[in-house]
């Protein structure tokens, strides 16, 4: 069964597969190609660091591991025990991010991870309902008068 979590598009899409453990590229013309695979912990969201990494929650660790863009070694970047029960994650412009957690032992809360990945608070609780996922909100600028 495939079950894709974490899809996000800048023209070709990335697509994290949990229960194979994967992380895919899909392009326009809708090649398939496996960015890396074997990742264990259930990866349930993905985008990208600045320099074009993926940044890769996993539900089953709630942690949030580092895949080179290049290949090469997986490094965990925020450890378990920090976050819980992560659903996603989003860049916030600057380096770092935002996680969605739902339920779970922590509640549910919007966290942001900086660039060196020191994670606060940004709102939630246990009584906050449940987050599923994040979104950047576009901001439209009228044009001048």
């Amino acid at each position: 069964m495939v079950e894709p979590t974490g899809i996000y598009g800048f023209g070709d899409y990335v697509v994290t597969l949990p229960l194979q453990g994967e992380l895919q590229r899909i392009d326009s013309g809708g090649l398939i190609t496996s960015i890396a695979s074997g990742i264990s912990g259930g990866p349930v969201g993905v985008t990208n660091f600045p320099n074009g990494d993926y940044a890769v929650a996993l539900s089953s660790f709630d942690s949030i591991v580092r895949i080179p863009r290049n290949g090469g070694a997986v490094t965990t970047w925020v450890p378990s025990g920090v976050l819980g029960n992560i659903k996603d994650l989003l860049p916030d412009g600057e380096g770092g991010f935002y996680v969605t957690e739902a339920g779970g032992t922590m509640g549910s809360r919007l966290m942001h991870v900086d660039p060196v990945g020191a994670v606060t608070q940004v709102l939630g609780n246990s009584a906050f309902g449940i987050l599923q996922a994040a979104a950047i909100a576009p901001n439209f600028i009228p044009p001048p008068t």
